[in-house]
């Protein structure tokens, strides 16, 4: 329950029945989603839920800074934030020279 109320999760159930069948959060914003949360996301029995501790694996590469219903990420230097919002990775610095020579472009990049 605390899974589907928390903003990162997506699921619960599993090994606490002695089944690894894990069940669907309902959608936000629909009555089954009200009545499991009845403050919204990010809490579960009217308090805010610490993302942070709740789900260790959060903001790997940086850290993790609990927010009143929900969290953010700091990434750690040479590490950005992935697209959804839960780890940091390691970014690829890319740039691309255009020289021009007898009307025709030359590329080349340096990775850095």
């Amino acid at each position: 329950m605390m899974c589907c109320c928390s903003s990162v999760g997506k699921a619960w159930g599993g090994g606490d029945l002695g089944t690894s069948r894990c069940e669907s959060c309902p959608r936000p914003g629909t009555q089954t989603h009200q009545e499991l949360c009845p403050k919204g996301s990010g809490f579960i029995d009217r308090k805010d839920i610490n993302e942070c501790t709740e789900f260790p694996g959060l903001c790997s590469n940086g850290r993790c800074q609990n927010t009143v219903g929900g969290f953010s990420c700091k990434c750690n230097q040479g590490f950005a934030l992935d697209e959804n919002g839960i780890k940091c990775i390691g970014k690829l610095i890319f740039s691309m020279k255009v020289e021009l020579q007898d009307d025709y472009f030359l590329l080349g990049s340096d990775i850095a």
